[in-house]
Parts: structure tokens; sequence; C-alpha cells
């Protein structure tokens, strides 16, 4: 009952705040020019009340969507400044290209997740045209309201990474694959932390309570080192490609692999020597030529990874890809190409899904 209680005085604050914030007039057009289309301000919003940004554009859908984006990056810039550093500082202290390439890939997503992130509660709150072709719209957020969402969403994750890393102090139950992405998901939702403490200091609640994902990340990094190789058995595969996608999907998070016969569930583990082994099996069927002599190859995958010590199958991922050519040889090499596509793009979401709880 208290949570239930406490969910309804938060929708009631936030429906009080947003209905203040709201209670400003919208939009205006027309001549002359008004000041802050030259950012000069707005005298309807205070800015001890709200931050403001003016967008531009040959319509007015395209200036509000830079005003919107001009908003955005009053938090985006320097937080991917900060990014940015660590990862030019870690490639030259560890000189592991590709623990860089992965940090400045971070430093990517995080830009784009700001610019949708920090726009919650943002609004419209002005609109000018010339007459001539030229559209200005002016972004406001109301510091109040993101006050509110912002310190709620932070106070959600720190509860969620609280109970993520929970009871991995024991080596025995860290140092597993569900060990290693715990932690990984934890350094995801504190960096998204960290985005919304820039809203929240842009606002005036400077947040110095949070998290550092870099932290998780490095303890993530810790746990795939003291995992054994990961023995990886295919069979049906073609010159390795199947195999080599997975391999390459475990090397980009940190994880070593090893190659094994084509043995299933802990058999292929034990011929490893690893704790943990993906079970591979790549399906191939070719249709006869169509009326205009295309041939369709067909390339099913499944893929079981197993844990040796528990003798239990941990995740299942699985899926068929489909290409056409003129020559069956040439289909089958564009349908491994595309599975191999779909194993790098795919995976890595499904083990995180399967093996980090409440994902």
């Amino acid at each position: 009952m208290s949570k239930i209680f406490a969910a309804i005085a938060f929708a009631a604050a936030l429906a009080f705040l947003a209905a203040a914030c709201a209670s400003d007039p919208g939009g205006e057009g027309g001549s002359p020019r008004p000041e802050w289309t030259l950012a000069a301000g707005h005298p309807r919003y205070d800015s001890a009340a709200y931050l403001t940004a003016v967008g531009a554009g040959g319509n007015r859908r395209s200036a509000e969507a830079d005003a919107l984006t001009q908003l955005a990056s009053i938090f985006a810039v320097n937080i991917n400044h900060s990014f940015r550093e660590t990862a030019e500082h870690s490639e030259f202290a560890s000189g592991d290209a590709s623990i860089s390439v992965h940090r400045q890939t971070l430093s990517i997503d995080l830009a784009t997740s700001t610019s949708r992130e920090s726009l919650a509660g943002a609004r419209i709150g002005g609109a000018w045209s010339d007459g001539r072709g030229g559209h200005y719209a002016l972004a406001v957020l109301c510091k109040a309201t993101a006050g509110q969402v912002y310190s709620e969403r932070v106070r959600a994750n720190q509860e969620t990474i609280s109970a993520l890393t929970a009871g991995l102090a024991a080596a025995e139950r860290r140092n597993t694959l569900e060990g290693f992405f715990r932690y990984m998901r934890a350094a995801e939702l504190a960096d998204l932390n960290v985005i919304h403490g820039e809203v929240l200091a842009a606002v005036g609640d400077l947040r110095r309570d949070l998290a550092n994902g870099e932290d998780f990340r490095i303890r993530a990094r810790e746990i795939a080192w003291a995992i054994p190789p990961i023995g990886i058995a295919a069979s049906g595969d073609s010159g390795r490609r199947i195999q080599d996608a997975f391999a390459g999907v475990f090397s980009s998070l940190g994880l070593r692999t090893a190659s094994g016969a084509a043995a299933s569930g802990a058999a292929a583990s034990m011929a490893t020597g690893a704790r943990y082994a993906l079970e591979v099996r790549v399906g191939t069927r070719s249709d006869a030529a169509d009326p205009r002599g295309r041939v369709f190859s067909d390339v099913a995958v499944s893929a079981i990874l197993f844990d040796a010590g528990a003798r239990a199958e941990l995740s299942h991922f699985s899926f068929a890809s489909r290409n056409g050519d003129w020559t069956q040889q040439g289909a089958e090499g564009l349908a491994f190409r595309d599975a191999e596509r779909r194993i790098a793009r795919e995976y890595r979401a499904h083990l995180s899904s399967f093996l980090t709880p409440g994902r």
C-alpha cells in the first residue's frame, strides 16, 4: 500500500508541476522579429524557472525539431566531451585498441540517447516566421518538472543497480557469465544516470551520489579474464564462418573463446576444458532454380549455450536466413553472409537478456 500511495503522490505532484509550467502561453508569429529568435531569452519564460533553446528551419516542423535538438545539446556537450576524454586516455594507458573502440562507440550511443532522454518534459513554447521561408521555434523545459522526472529516473536506476550487484561478493557467483552481464547492465544504467544527472544539474539539482559506469565495466572486465575461454563447437558450418561470427560477439564483449570438436552440451565444454560451451548447429538447403533461373538457399542456425559446471542449458538462439542468386554457390554465400550479420547484430542482446535477471 505504501508503494501505491507513493506512486499516486508522485503522479499528483507531477501533474501539479506540469499544470503550473504549462500555464504560460505558447507559440506566437508575425512581425517584427521577436527578440527570443536571437537567443535573447523569452519574457514569458524566466531563466530561473525554465531552460530555453532556439531552433531554425525551412518550415515550422524542422524549426521545432532543431529547437528540441538545441535544448538537448545543453546536456549532451559536456557528457560527450567527458566520455571522449575517457576513451583517449584509456587507449593511451592500456594500449588496447579494442577497449578504446568500445568506449568511443559508447560515447556515440550516449550522444544519441541524450537527444532522446533529455527531452522528457520539453515542449515548444513559441514559433515565428519571417514570411520569406524562414521559421523559428522556441523549445522550453520547465525546471521543476524536469527535476521531478529525472530524480525519479535516477532513483529507479540506482535501485536496479543495487539489485543487480547484490550477492556478487563471493567469487564463485561473481566470476560467471551472469555476474559479467549483471555488471555490464549496471554500467549501462550508471551511464544513463550520468545523463540524468547532467539534466538535474542544469535545472539546479546537483547530484554527487551517482555511480560511475566505468567502475562497473572494470569489474566486468575482471570477471571476463577470470572466466575460462568459452568453448565453441560447430557442425555443418562453411569454413568456420558461423563459428567465427559467434566468437566475434564474445570477443567484442571481452570474453575469450576456444574452438572445440562438434560435440554436444557438457561434452563440448569438457572437450575444450571450458566451463561454458556454445553448441552451434548449421543446416543448409537449396531450392531448384525458379522459372527465371534464380536459386534460393536457406541457412538455419541454432546455438545453445551450456554451463558445464551446473550441467544446465543457459540460452537457445536460433534463426533462419534465405537468399537468392543465379547459382547455388552464390545463394549459399549470400545466406551465410546474412547469417553472420544477424549474429553480430542480435546475439549480444540475446545473451544480455537471457543472463541478466529482470532484463
